[in-house]
């Protein structure tokens, strides 16, 4: 059992570690969303990344309609001729939407809208160059597509957030309770063992006591039998702490004297050996 203490606490220690690690990147990425949704006016996103649903076939063949696709947040001025960018038109038919198109022209200034722009058309054959975006309507660069358009589909459908999110949260949560519950209770339970274990050493004490008392009053009642000396009045009465020495003294000297019999016992069989030895030597003289 003393060998497994220390394994487990070991086992504590490394889980306690994964919990703050992981309740830290929570609370760091929430922390990201909430900065960008808020504070940047952007859509939300972890660290600027985020994934985005393609909703026409406006891109293809590049992108193909119901794809997803990283993309990373980005100032217009950043972008490049080439790049795929996600941007809100301003102005045209399609303005108010998000729309994820190539930018054919970087940011330029436009003389009749008094602002700089950039330029934007679609890869799919015949498309026309989008009315100017001003940089300012740029949200974010393509990355790379992503090819689990079911999964996550799934992810962001109500049983997915259920499955993966809802569930998960509420086991961490139960174990938590059940984690603290245990902790509360845990001194209570070193609480009994301490008292049982003083209890233990009490009757132990109290045995030793008794035994000890008993012995006393055997010794008392041999030297009122023999005469030798009446019996002296105590000045006091003993503690109990003076009653275990005396006790254990007095099992001292029992076991020296059994000892020194022992010796004694062990001697007599040379000492008749020596008289043999010289009896039979007379014999032959």
């Amino acid at each position: 059992m003393e060998r497994q203490k220390p394994k487990k606490k070991v086992g504590k220690i490394i889980g306690s570690v994964i919990t703050g690690i992981v309740v830290s990147l929570v609370l760091l990425c929430l922390a990201s969303v909430i900065f960008t949704k808020y504070a940047l006016k952007q859509p939300a996103s972890v660290f600027g990344y985020r994934l985005v649903k393609i909703v026409t076939d406006s891109m293809s063949p590049t992108i193909e309609s119901g794809q997803y696709i990283l993309v990373k947040r980005a100032v217009g001025t950043e972008v490049k001729e080439g790049d795929i960018v996600v941007h809100v038109p301003e102005y045209g038919d399609f303005a108010g939407y998000t729309m994820t198109h190539r930018c054919v022209k970087a940011a330029y200034y436009d003389e009749e809208l008094d602002r700089t722009c950039i330029l934007t058309r679609g890869d799919k054959a015949g498309a026309p160059v989008d009315k100017p975006v001003p940089i300012e309507n740029v949200q974010s660069v393509y990355l790379s597509t992503m090819h689990l358009a079911g999964f996550f589909d799934f992810v962001t459908s109500l049983w997915g957030i259920i499955i993966l999110v809802a569930i998960p949260s509420l086991a961490g949560i139960v174990l938590q309770i059940v984690s603290m519950v245990r902790s509360l209770n845990k001194p209570k339970e070193e609480d009994v063992a301490k008292a049982v274990e003083e209890e233990r050493k009490k009757q132990l004490a109290e045995e030793a006591i008794k035994e000890f008392e008993e012995q006393q009053k055997v010794l008392e009642f041999l030297r009122q039998r023999k005469g030798d000396a009446p019996a002296k009045a105590q000045p006091r009465p003993m503690t109990e702490q003076e009653k275990i020495l005396a006790f254990m003294a007095a099992r001292k000297a029992q076991q020296a004297a059994k000892e020194t019999d022992d010796g004694a016992t062990n001697r007599e069989p040379s000492a008749k050996e020596g008289e043999t030895e010289d009896t039979s030597a007379k014999s032959e003289e």
